[in-house]
């Protein structure tokens, strides 16, 4: 584990442009220093891979609003398309969201029930 640790923090010195750079720990707390260093970095990384997967949600979706727009369409329809699967949505934290690619199916043409 020791070396996946050096190798994590030799990565997030070069990342931060810090090469010059060098760590020296001794002692019987250095191994509990770079497991918490290790585990830091593994935190970080945990959130920004959350974070881009999220980006990525919600830019699959649009807004009810968006739809409406897009579709040229009133809030009725849209809600009879939903009551008959053809064009469904989710609810997230109590707004309407559409899929994008539902929507833009139904733009050109090829959307089908």
């Amino acid at each position: 584990m020791t070396q996946e640790i050096q190798h994590l923090i030799e990565n997030r010195l070069l990342q931060l442009g810090n090469s010059g750079i060098s760590v020296q720990i001794a002692g019987p707390e250095a191994v509990s220093i770079l497991e918490a260093i290790y585990q830091k970095g593994r935190d970080d990384s945990e959130r920004e891979i959350r974070a881009a997967i999220a980006k990525q949600e919600a830019e699959e979706y649009i807004t009810k609003a968006e739809a409406m727009e897009l579709l040229g369409k009133s809030e009725n329809t849209l809600w009879k398309w939903n009551r008959s699967g053809f064009l469904p949505y989710t609810k997230r934290g109590g707004s309407i969201f559409y899929r994008r690619d539902l929507v833009v199916s139904i733009l050109s043409g090829n959307h089908k029930k």
